[in-house]
């Protein structure tokens, strides 16, 4: 696929479906700047940032040129689907967003916070966000395909549904 057009790329989906690692990826491809939502909403302790400051730095990261972002947080869908030339959608099988989620306890420690995350934000067994990952496809996924709907991005969006799709999808990027 050939995104070298592309300025402004957005990266959607569940929790765990690898949206930071594909953000990586096509910020180093394309010389674009990475931008981790987490690193902005969630404050130390996993405190949520209010939401009038919340919308007014996404409002900020999107007013920049260029830039690979990624996160869900559908309440800001409005100032990001508009603003992207390209959305992509991860949207891999439940069990395997929930395992990478759990295996990420193990990989990232106190001392070892993951690149992507915000500071004071250390991974630990949490039921409500995996019980999120789990009802992820009911409660969440319907919000992207209204989305998508409302500010008419169907001809700028790609869907990704496993990892095999996502490599090949890496594999033939220009």
């Amino acid at each position: 696929m050939d995104l070298s057009e592309a300025k402004t790329i957005l990266v959607v989906g569940c929790s765990g479906g690898g949206k930071s690692t594909l953000t990586q990826i096509l910020s180093q491809k394309y010389d674009l700047p990475a931008v981790h939502l987490d690193i902005y909403f969630w404050q130390p302790g996993w405190t949520i940032t209010p939401m009038d400051k919340w919308r007014e730095k996404v409002k900020e990261l999107t007013n920049q040129d260029k830039w690979v972002m990624d996160g869900t947080f559908s309440e800001s869908f409005d100032l990001r689907f508009p603003a992207a030339d390209k959305i992509i959608i991860l949207k891999l099988p439940r069990l395997v967003c929930l395992y990478r989620a759990i295996t990420r306890v193990f990989k990232y420690s106190k001392k070892d916070r993951r690149p992507d995350m915000a500071e004071g934000c250390d991974e630990t067994f949490d039921f409500k966000f995996y019980q999120y990952i789990w009802t992820y496809d009911r409660k969440v996924f319907p919000k992207i395909t209204k989305a998508i709907e409302v500010y008419n991005c169907e001809k700028k969006v790609v869907y990704l549904k496993s990892h095999e799709e996502v490599e090949f999808f890496v594999r033939g990027l220009r």
